[in-house]
């Protein structure tokens, strides 16, 4: 009987992570679906999203062109303050405003950097933040959301909540180390509309945590999102 009973404590020790894995695969192919399916989502290769957010009565414009595989650049205007850009061109990145100058991104910065940059990082989940795992369900404003956590090598963390009701990202959750120490940033998607077949979040609540320093909540609006439009050729390029 003792023999028995190991016999089926280490099958079901065993099929634990076969279980969590399938799991995973589940709801990323339940969040693909609803986001449109993988052929629409296949079908666009670039964006230029506008967006508008305010932050302590200051209307702040922001622009966000991406384009495969993996290239992204940004742009936000801060009246009275100028203009803060940063920019992934697929290998090297770098952050430029009035106060700093042009600083290259290194280390964890960069290899977060290049990951947010994936175009289709939808289809692309499992191998960009492999680990992977399953992290249990959790009820957030009284929607049950199905929750899948990544602790990356190098020391980032990255964690997901799904509704279990839509499929869709509802929140993510995301920690790593810079130059001036840890990072977190906090995401909540809402307002998801079509655009040329495909759910796109048109409100993003924000909440970031800068090291030693204080917490930074807004809410951006999106208030335009063009796809496979003509991209000039330095879209990409080392601010000046």
């Amino acid at each position: 009987m003792l023999a028995a009973a190991s016999v089926l404590s280490l099958a079901s020790a065993a099929d634990a992570p076969a279980a969590g894995a399938s799991k995973v695969d589940a709801i990323l192919a339940k969040y693909i679906e609803a986001l449109g399916g993988r052929a629409a989502i296949e079908k666009i290769t670039n964006s230029v999203a506008k967006a508008v957010s305010t932050v302590n009565g200051t209307e702040i414009q922001v622009e966000i062109t991406r384009a495969a595989p993996s290239s992204q650049a940004s742009r936000v205007e801060i009246p009275g303050m100028g203009t803060m850009r940063e920019v992934y061109d697929g290998r090297k990145a770098w952050a430029a405003n009035p106060f700093q100058g042009i600083t290259e991104r290194t280390g964890e910065e960069l290899a977060k950097l290049a990951r947010d940059a994936v175009f289709h990082q939808p289809l692309q989940m499992k191998q960009l933040f492999a680990p992977l795992t399953y992290a249990g369900t959790e009820t957030v404003g009284g929607k049950k959301l199905e929750v899948l956590a990544a602790r990356l090598p190098g020391g980032a963390v990255e964690k997901f909540w799904f509704s279990s009701e839509t499929g869709l990202l509802a929140q993510r959750e995301s920690e790593h180390d810079t130059s001036a120490g840890r990072m977190k940033n906090f995401l909540k998607f809402e307002d998801y509309r079509p655009v040329n077949g495909v759910q796109q979040p048109h409100a993003v609540q924000m909440k970031i945590e800068p090291p030693d320093q204080g917490v930074l909540e807004f809410e951006m609006k999106v208030t335009e999102v063009r796809q496979n439009v003509v991209l000039p050729a330095n879209a990409f390029a080392k601010p000046e």
